[in-house]
């Protein structure tokens, strides 16, 4: 994993070279920290693994594996870095791009909180996230030659009275990663009837909110897919 990690730097170095010529550099600038966050946050996250593996011997097995997921975690995302590299050549993919930067943040930042933790069923749990959030976003393609092109996804919310025959109005609808410590990422749909939103792909945690109040919340997975997902429902008591 530490060969990959060099060779990548080597490229993300060559890469940040070339930012110096260019006037519109602002996501090439959120390029080049997300990746070096991730990337750093990746090696202190190597290290941790392998400090514990030396000191509790009892658990050598549960830290082989979360080793082992951390790898496969590496590889996917430095694949979906590189893509998304090559998709900032077109002026149109900015925002789509942006985003997934964003994320790619956000993951960095819950490796960084799960070696803190000294928690290892913490890590397990944000290892498992990233790899699931990872094969939503890209639909499984990562492993193959399938379309590994990032996309947005259209999620429409709907909220409706105890009988689950009449749609609520006035409901704020508010949706972001299941997983996440940035603010930034909170994102909220149109407080009304056919509250829709194209998103990001990925694990989502959804929640409505009256009055200021949170009603109910709930995760799902939202799989990138050229055919729209089914409309997400909450029904809530009056």
């Amino acid at each position: 994993m530490y060969k990959l990690l060099i060779l990548f730097s080597f490229g993300l170095f060559a890469h940040l070279s070339s930012i110096a010529q260019s006037k519109e550099d602002s996501l090439e600038k959120l390029f080049v920290v997300t990746t070096s966050m991730l990337n750093k946050s990746i090696v202190e996250s190597t290290t941790y693994l392998q400090r514990k593996a030396q000191t509790d011997k009892t658990n050598a097995t549960l830290y082989a594996n979360l080793s082992s997921a951390l790898d496969r975690i590496t590889s996917l995302s430095f694949t979906c870095l590189n893509n998304l590299r090559k998709m900032m050549e077109s002026p149109k993919n900015n925002n789509v791009v942006k985003g997934y930067l964003k994320e790619f943040r956000n993951y960095a930042y819950l490796l960084n909180q799960a070696v803190l933790s000294e928690k290892p069923e913490n890590f397990r749990q944000t290892l498992v996230f990233v790899d699931e959030d990872l094969n939503l976003k890209y639909d499984g393609a990562l492993a193959s030659s399938s379309d590994q092109s990032p996309t947005l996804v259209k999620v429409h919310v709907r909220v409706f009275d105890s009988t689950g025959s009449r749609e609520l109005a006035g409901y704020k609808v508010f949706i972001k990663p299941e997983k996440s410590v940035d603010p930034d990422l909170v994102e909220q749909l149109n407080p009304t009837i056919r509250a829709e939103k194209m998103i990001l792909p990925g694990r989502k945690l959804i929640w409505i909110e009256n009055k200021g109040v949170k009603i109910d919340q709930r995760t799902e997975g939202i799989r990138k897919s050229s055919v729209p997902p089914d409309p997400i429902d909450f029904v809530v008591k009056q």
